[in-house]
């Protein structure tokens, strides 16, 4: 209901977050039709859709296993801490998101909850996908320079001079070869 959307709309204005993501395999792509025009009015962001396949279990291991195994996921104490508040009518958490991540399985249907876990699994998958990216396109920067380096060895050659290893560091950081002998 529009309460509802209004209250996701002013947690996004409290984080201050720029970007939403919303599974279009939920409502087949309504929810974002509902959404859209109350952030427009309330509080522009951008907002995409992404799909997921699979068994969630799965796709949610998968995603946050490498990151957990290399150390690279931090949570806030002051999250964690109130994340776990015991619920004083039941005696535990199952909400937790804490709760869910160590209690997750392989196995279909492992948790009755599995919200928190599972947007903490695309979130690292977001990131995953945009450190990738920027290696990729470092990689092929690399490459280039490689390359020309390797072009101008070849034209001097040719020439018949000599290149000096001389290094000239520009206000970026790139290195460059300059200088003739």
């Amino acid at each position: 209901d529009d309460t509802t959307l209004e209250a996701l709309v002013s947690i996004a204005k409290a984080e201050q977050g720029n970007k939403g993501m919303i599974e279009s395999n939920w409502g087949d792509g309504m929810f974002n039709s509902l959404i859209s025009p109350v952030f427009a009015r309330s509080y522009p962001v951008t907002i995409e859709e992404y799909k997921v396949t699979g068994q969630k279990e799965l796709r949610i291991i998968d995603k946050l296993e490498p990151a957990l195994n290399q150390h690279r996921v931090v949570l806030n104490k002051a999250i964690i801490e109130k994340d776990t508040e015991i619920d004083p009518e039941y005696g535990h958490n199952h909400n937790s998101g804490l709760y869910q991540l160590t209690h997750l399985t392989r196995d279909r249907g492992s948790l009755k909850h599995d919200d928190r876990v599972d947007a903490l699994a695309e979130m690292v998958g977001y990131f995953t996908n945009m450190v990738k990216a920027d290696t990729k396109k470092a990689e092929e920067k690399h490459k280039e320079k490689l390359q020309d380096e390797e072009l101008l060895k070849f034209m001097d050659t040719i020439r018949g001079k000599t290149r000096r290893r001389r290094r000239v560091y520009t206000s970026s950081g790139e290195v460059r070869l300059g200088g003739f002998n």
